[in-house]
């Protein structure tokens, strides 16, 4: 898969050793270095907001945008700890005039803590279109689930298209809830659900 010039990108990585999935890592167990575009390997510091355990073996790197900026093959190596090393290759194509300018988008974010008021991190949330057929000129919505997880501060993102009717699941919150995307830049889940 392709990731466009300039844009910040995620990829899920399967950390393995003897064929098994490698559990419970964190950031300061492992090395990654990349290269974009055949030069040199740069090192990139792992964190707990670019690197995130998502399921057995399955890990989450986040790449900035800054370093999405070199046009041409993009390839990543992570060492270290108990893991075999892994190699990761995607190719960084130009950005076209559609990622440009995208139809009319609302962010709607949300936060979510437990009862003892900490951050709820790694959890699912889907939205689902409603409507179905939509049209936004001049293309067609695809009806596919818009999935995200939760940060470590228990915060999410998702970009939605304004003035559709979408249902929200968050399964860890019991949430399931039918609300048409607001015709504004931002929105907070809280004010949208109906009362």
């Amino acid at each position: 898969m392709s990731v466009f010039q300039g844009y910040a990108t995620e990829r899920v990585v399967y950390l393995t050793l003897a064929g098994s999935p490698v559990t419970g890592l964190i950031e300061t167990d492992l090395t990654l270095r990349f290269r974009k575009n055949g030069g040199s390997f740069q090192e990139k510091t792992l964190t707990q907001d670019n690197f995130t355990e998502l399921e057995t073996g399955f890990y989450a790197i986040n790449f900035e945008s800054s370093e999405m900026n070199a046009l041409g093959q993009f390839v990543f190596r992570i060492t270290g700890g108990p893991i075999e090393p892994y190699v990761q290759t995607f190719d960084i194509v130009p950005v076209y005039l559609g990622a440009i300018t995208p139809p009319n988008i609302c962010v709607v974010s949300g936060n979510i803590i437990d009862l003892g008021g900490d951050p709820v991190w790694n959890s699912p949330v889907a939205f689902k279109i409603v409507d179905l057929p939509k049209v936004v000129d001049p293309s067609l919505v695809a009806g596919d689930f818009v999935k995200t997880i939760t940060d470590v501060s228990g915060t999410f993102y998702v970009s939605l298209i304004r003035g559709a009717t979408v249902v929200a699941e968050i399964p860890k919150t019991a949430l399931r809830v039918q609300f048409t995307v607001p015709d504004q830049e931002t929105a907070n889940i809280v004010d949208l659900i109906p009362s």
